[in-house]
């Protein structure tokens, strides 16, 4: 995502899910000196809107550092709830968090 007025790369959303990861994962990050605007949340919610409107996906994940408040608060916006973890990804302590495309549909009714 770019800044509307300067153009300026402030962060990237989207679907991530190579070979042996756990599920379709929701991925966020936002330049430093624009969190707290919603853009994550935004922008997460587009990717799920996407994974299930359009891919048809049955479930997403989100995999988070146990100690990142501020991702897991944005999971819990796009109407993720915690699944397992810790665990280890890639090396990577994460906790993972998921919804259902069943549950995202009855949240837009």
């Amino acid at each position: 995502m770019a800044d509307r007025i300067t153009q300026r790369l402030i962060g990237r959303a989207g679907l991530y899910y190579p070979e042996g990861w756990p599920a379709l994962e929701i991925v966020w990050s936002v330049a430093r000196d624009r969190w707290g605007q919603g853009l994550a949340t935004e922008a997460g919610r587009a990717a799920v809107d996407y994974a299930f409107g359009q891919l048809g996906a049955d479930h997403v994940i989100s995999t988070i550092h146990p100690r990142n408040h501020a991702s897991i608060r944005v999971a819990e916006k796009l109407g993720e709830t915690y699944e397992y973890g810790p665990t280890t990804l890639q090396g990577r302590e994460r906790t993972v968090y998921g919804i259902t495309r069943r549950r995202w549909l009855r949240s837009r009714a």
